[in-house]
């Protein structure tokens, strides 16, 4: 019996032995395996078995591994290939078992995106629990079109990461990033946000929400019944308007201190609701000076509230109307749009109205505060009175890892340096004997600053943004957590919040959020670090409030990042990487009640990654890309089909047809990336001198004849559209017919350059030695690099490699405005002529449409050869393509005048680092210039010479450096008269150096070239002068 005892027990030791020995072997193997996962999805980290465990009884083989694994983009073909794989190494041991596969917590196929599996293994909880099926907040009643297929009835919140944020410690007002690479994060992010992926979202139908102000207008004119800027007016009409109570705005202050409520500083008005408009309400802006303003509202939101106020906006494009929901959104800023108003008072063109005329009985109206602009910041800090205690220094505040980014390593690949901490701003009760009142505001535009501080302003309860875990003052944490208390202040009381929170949050149904950010560190060697996606799962045992899982976070977060890596390869950025899919507990994807996600677009840090990052071309595509990954992620999820909205057209061209109608034509932009991005009809906007765009005609047509007034400058500018929504605006063209029978001009737009800093890259030195061309405007810009030692590193500190200057951080950078036909075109006019205008493109592809012009005017602006952010392969905006030179040699021959300004109209044939014998042929043989240097002017002076020609005596300048208004000549070209072109002479100089800076040739044909833009003439009249000249010259 002993025997036999011992017999079992030693077959029992062998037995526990293999099985332990088994899952270690075992390990080795999918280590091994996992290796290879580790080379395909290089840089998120690495791979390897934490535990294999072995269940006999239910004959499974679970193995759980690294969290990193949980970084890769799974996808129903990944994870069959990884299981079948791994079935072959557990086979001999286990044949019989079934094997599955933990990265951290999660099995691996429940890391793939629904929306990639088949229908039998979709997540059901990833869906919302509830449609909201109702009124959305805001619908703009002047569109010529309806979205049935993109974003309409949604509401989305999202924000650009940081802002200014005052500082308790060293009592200033501080960005949150350092500068760098000629911009700082609090700035960089929102150049995506502001002028690309709202107006996407906003043209597809969505109603977005932004913590932080979006208005870069600094100017703010605020009329209310309780008082209003400057002489504004406020007025209304209607016997049944009374006062609705004392809960609602008041402009009683320029500063607010403490946790002070402008909404709850003044009164609102409120009438029944009826079925004629024998009730109105109207706003009448006092404006300080002409330009673009954001228009937004504010109202009650009460239990019997209309969910159709119907407001009108009369502005000096015409009239737009937008019917509100006011039954959610009360009590805060609600954005309409952005109009050109006029200075001064202007009723007929410069104000609001909100009429009584809605459906639905037993319901009321409410009116308060109309707000024009965006403003400066006026919230003061900080809100108690403090003085530092000498006697003991302050205890550094422990950073609270949950709430942002920065506190972890955000970048995996070993080969990346980064310092990036959180700043200890806390003084602890200890430290600090609250004595003086002590307050400041920051100086700044509104939309520089952090979101704790628009927040105020905007109305939202003290506990959203004043968050104090100690009751120590840290403004920088109590920005970083407003943002998702704030979502879910909008969110509360709406189908998609599961919290008791009708009575306090606004009712508005917000369907997902997303921060945009971009991270710190960079890559040794200096490739690309990428981009990176954070969601979270940890708060509330994985599910939202409503129920739906939090997972859905998840699928959000892969799609975006998807679709930004997928498009940007497709766009030759080749080399673009993808970091990785974090599940990590930071506070903007965590305490948001809504699908979140946090996106690190790329390292504003790191050299490579900011050779694409400055330049707008690819701004406009990762916009693009996380515009679409929202369309596809919501329509998935809401079961609907989606269409992308299209491209913006291209090929322009206008030409007259009688003296008073006009045609205008353009081409459709095929995009190669979405099948479903293809336009069925077009809206043509029209703007009279100068002024703003009307709400535009449709058409299905890829042209259209439109009707002019003579003795006025007629602009236009054309949008693509389909069932997803509008593209964005084409560039801009201008027409007029002057009252006389005069000689007609054409204008080609020659300059459609919009690109990143120009750079340099050594193994010693790097950086960017200009500002670029902006799209537009660039509000990103800080100021010139200053230090270019790649070798010089030391984290954040101002003497490292990229640190550049802050003296233009308050300024929203003029660029290429694409609206240069107008301001030609005004010299033209006050010279007699007649004009039309096109696009090089159009003429490109038709040289015959120069034909017949007494004149033509080439702009060139600032159009040279550059390279796609780091790719030197991908080059654009040659200034003389051979299509382009061959219409100009055919319109020359023929006996035309032509006039040619550009600042590299030399250099970039010359001197672009390619041999292009054929454009500098046509430059000294039709054009009759050679180059002579490039930077040929610092002070932008111009000198005419009047010999021979005594046409060209007078002074000029143009513009050189960066400002608001009108793009900086950072280089202008020395041209001379060709050799063998006797008859080619210099008629303006740079004086400061004596170089030649604009040439005319006069034979069968004349020419007038300037190694100047002609737009950057520092005003009108000396565009008018010097424009005067050229056609004295062209008709002697």
């Amino acid at each position: 019996m002993k025997r036999l005892i011992l017999f079992f027990c030693c077959i029992l030791y062998i037995t526990n032995a293999m099985a332990l020995r088994q899952p270690r072997e075992m390990k080795t193997q999918v280590d091994s395996l996992l290796a290879s996962y580790e080379r395909t999805y290089a840089g998120l980290g690495r791979f390897r078995v934490k535990e294999i465990s072995i269940n006999a009884a239910e004959k499974r083989v679970n193995i759980y591994c690294s969290e990193s694994l949980s970084y890769i983009p799974y996808r129903p073909a990944v994870v069959s290939k990884l299981y079948a794989q791994l079935d072959s190494l557990t086979h001999a041991g286990q044949p019989d078992y079934k094997v599955q596969v933990f990265a951290g917590s999660k099995e691996l196929s429940a890391l793939i995106p629904n929306m990639f599996r088949p229908d039998k293994n979709v997540d059901r909880n990833r869906f919302p629990k509830k449609e909201f099926q109702g009124t959305p907040l805001m619908t703009p009643l002047s569109k010529p079109y309806t979205v049935t297929q993109g974003l309409g009835n949604r509401h989305l919140a999202l924000w650009q990461s940081h802002g200014l944020y005052y500082r308790l410690r060293t009592d200033r007002w501080l960005w949150q990033r350092d500068r760098v690479f000629q911009t700082v994060e609090d700035k960089y992010t929102m150049s995506y946000v502001l002028p690309y992926l709202v107006p996407m979202l906003e043209n597809a139908g969505a109603n977005v929400f932004l913590p932080r102000e979006r208005d870069t207008q600094t100017n703010e004119v605020i009329v209310d019944n309780d008082g209003s800027s400057g002489s504004s007016i406020y007025r209304e009409r209607g016997t049944t308007i009374e006062n609705g109570g004392n809960s609602g705005f008041g402009f009683t202050k320029k500063q607010l201190e403490n946790t002070e409520n402008p909404f709850t500083l003044g009164t609102y008005r409120k009438s029944g609701a009826r079925s004629t408009e024998n009730v109105a309400f109207e706003w009448i802006p006092d404006i300080p000076e002409d330009g673009w303003y954001f228009v937004s509202i504010a109202y009650k939101t009460l239990a019997n509230s209309s969910k159709n106020a119907h407001y009108t906006i009369y502005h000096t494009g015409g009239q737009t109307e937008f019917s509100i929901n006011q039954q959610m959104g009360g009590g805060t800023w609600i954005y309409l749009g952005n109009f050109y108003f006029k200075k001064g008072i202007h009723s007929e063109s410069g104000r609001v109205t909100l009429t009584g005329a809605t459906k639905g009985r037993g319901t009321v109206i409410t009116a308060d505060a109309v707000r024009f602009g965006g403003g400066m910041g006026n919230i003061a800090r900080p809100d108690f009175s403090y003085e530092k205690m000498p006697s003991k220094p302050a205890a550094p505040a422990k950073p609270d890892t949950t709430l942002q980014h920065i506190q972890e390593p955000n970048i995996t690949n070993n080969n990346i340096i980064t310092d990036e901490k959180m700043p200890q701003d806390s003084l602890s009760t200890d430290t600090v004997r609250y004595t003086t009142k002590h307050v400041s505001v920051s100086g700044r535009a509104r939309y520089l600053e952090g979101a704790r501080y628009w927040l105020q302003w905007a109305g939202m309860p003290s506990n959203i943004y004043h968050k104090r875990k100690d009751e120590a003052p840290n403004d920088y944490n109590e920005d970083i957590w407003a943002r998702p208390y704030w979502v879910n202040y909008l969110n509360g009381g709406s189908v998609y919040s599961g919290k008791d929170s009708a009575s306090t949050g606004l009712k508005i149904p917000i369907d997902l959020s997303m921060a945009i950010h971009s991270d710190a560190g960079r890559v040794k060697g200096d490739s690309i670090v990428g981009t990176l996606a954070i969601y979270t799962t940890s708060l509330n045992n994985g599910q939202f409030s409503t129920g739906q899982t939090r997972m859905t976070s998840r699928d959000l977060a892969d799609m975006i990042q998807t679709q930004i890596v997928d498009d940007l390869h497709q766009r030759g950025v080749k080399n673009w990487t993808r970091r990785g899919l974090w599940d990590r507990s930071y506070a903007e994807s965590r305490e948001t009640d809504v699908p979140s996600v946090l996106m690190e677009l790329l390292s504003h840090e790191n050299f490579a990654d900011m050779k694409y990052g400055l330049d707008p071309r690819f701004k406009f595509t990762v916009s693009r890309s996380i515009y679409k990954a929202i369309l596809k992620y919501l329509a998935y999820q809401h079961h609907s089909p989606f269409v992308v909205q299209p491209l913006p057209v291209s090929h322009l061209a206008s030409e007259f047809v009688d003296d008073t109608h006009i045609n205008l034509s353009w081409k459709a932009e095929n995009d190669s990336l979405e099948p479903t991005a293809i336009p069925n009809r077009f809206i043509v906007y029209t703007r009279v001198e100068g002024e703003g765009f009307d709400n535009g005609q449709i058409t299905e047509g890829t042209s259209m004849t439109l009707a002019v007034e003579k003795g006025k400058i007629y602009s236009f500018r054309v949008t693509a559209v389909n069932d997803g929504g509008e593209s964005m605006p084409s560039e801009t063209l201008s027409v007029c017919r002057n009252w006389k029978s005069t000689p007609v001009a054409m204008i080609v737009n020659g300059f459609d350059r919009i690109s990143a800093p120009t750079w340099f890259d050594t193994p010693s030195y790097g950086g960017f030695t200009d500002n670029g061309v902006p799209d537009k405007a660039d509000i990103s810009y800080t100021g010139k690099q200053n230090n270019f030692n790649r070798l010089n590193f030391k984290g954040q500190e101002s003497s490292s490699f990229g640190n550049s200057d802050a003296n233009f951080e308050n300024t929203a950078v003029a660029g290429n405005s694409f609206d240069f036909p107008y301001i030609h075109g005004q010299a033209l006019k006050a010279a007699g002529y007649s004009f039309v205008s096109c696009s090089r493109a159009a003429v490109e592809e038709n040289g015959e449409l120069l034909n017949g012009y007494k004149m033509v005017d080439l702009i060139l602006g600032k159009e040279k050869q550059v390279p796609f952010g780091g790719n030197i392969n991908h080059v654009a905006f040659r200034t003389f393509t051979d299509k382009l030179n061959a219409a100009l040699r055919r319109y020359c021959i023929a006996g035309g005048n032509l006039f040619v300004s550009g600042s590299f109209v030399g250099s970039d044939l010359w001197n672009n680092g390619q041999a292009d014998s054929t454009g500098v042929n046509f430059a000294t043989s039709v054009l009759k210039y050679k180059w002579h240097n490039e930077k040929a002017s610092v002070s932008g002076q111009l000198q005419g010479v009047t010999l021979p020609y005594a046409t060209f005596a007078g002074q000029w300048n143009f513009c050189t450096q960066i400002n608001d208004k009108q793009y900086a000549v950072e280089s202008a070209d020395g041209i001379d008269p060709a050799d063998n072109a006797p008859n080619a002479h210099t008629i303006a100089l740079y004086p400061e150096s004596n170089i030649s800076a604009a040439v005319a040739y006069k034979g069968s044909y004349k020419t007038v070239v300037c190694g100047f833009p002609f737009e950057s003439l520092n005003t009108e009249e000396q565009r008018k002068d010097w424009m005067q000249k050229v056609i004295r010259f062209f008709e002697k």
